[in-house]
C-alpha cells in the first residue's frame, strides 16, 4: 500500500495578492461530498503554462519538489483539498491562499495500512459489486443508536468498533485523485 509522508510546510513571503512569479490565484468553485455540496469560489494556486510559469514553479518548489509532484498527486488536487478542508472551518481566502503557498510536496512511501485505509479498500471493493449509495447510507446509519441496536440484535457485535471523534486530522490528501472544481 502506498501512503504519503506528511507534507512539509514552509514560511513564504507570497500572499493572495502577491503570488510567486509565474503563478496566480484563480477563483474556482470547489465541491465536497462527492460533488454534492458547493463551498463556493475559493482561491486556487495556478501556474502559468509558459516558460515563466515553469521557471517560477521550479524556483518555488525546487527540483526535488517538481520530481515529487511528477511522481505523486498533482498540485491542483492538493490545493483543492486544502480549500475543501479550510473553507468549512470558516477560514478566509487569505488563510486558504497562505496554506496553499506553505505546502511543499512530500514523498510517497510504502507503509502499514491503517483502519481507515483498510475500510476504504473494502468499501471500494464492495462498491464495485453493490449499490455504492446504498452502502454509504448503511455506513452512515451506524451513527444512529436505534440502528446500532438493530444490527447488534442480528448478532453483529459493534462494541468492538472504536468510537472516534471524526475530527479533521489534517490529512491534505483526503481528496487525492478527485479533481472536482
Amino acid at each position: 500500500m502506498t501512503t504519503s509522508a506528511a507534507p512539509e510546510k514552509v514560511s513564504t513571503p507570497y500572499t493572495l495578492q502577491s503570488p510567486p512569479p509565474g503563478a496566480s490565484f484563480e477563483f474556482a468553485e470547489v465541491k465536497t461530498d462527492r460533488g454534492q455540496i458547493s463551498l463556493g469560489k475559493v482561491p486556487i494556486l495556478t501556474w502559468d503554462e509558459s516558460e515563466e510559469g515553469f521557471q517560477g514553479m521550479l524556483a518555488f518548489y525546487g527540483p526535488a519538489g517538481i520530481a515529487q509532484i511528477a511522481n505523486g498527486t498533482s498540485i491542483k488536487v492538493v490545493v483543492q483539498g486544502i480549500a475543501r478542508r479550510l473553507k468549512p472551518k470558516g477560514k478566509s481566502d487569505e488563510e486558504i491562499a497562505k496554506e496553499q503557498l506553505e505546502y511543499r510536496p512530500g514523498t510517497r512511501q510504502g507503509g502499514a495500512s491503517t483502519p481507515a485505509s483498510r475500510l476504504a479498500a473494502h468499501a471500494k471493493k464492495a462498491a464495485e459489486k453493490f449499490n455504492a449509495d446504498g452502502l454509504a447510507q448503511l455506513i452512515s446509519r451506524l451513527e444512529d443508536p436505534a440502528f446500532r441496536a438493530q444490527v447488534e440484535a442480528m448478532g453483529i457485535d459493534l462494541s468492538t468498533l472504536p468510537q472516534q471523534n471524526g475530527g479533521d486530522e489534517g490529512d491534505d490528501n483526503e481528496d487525492e485523485g478527485e479533481d472536482q472544481q
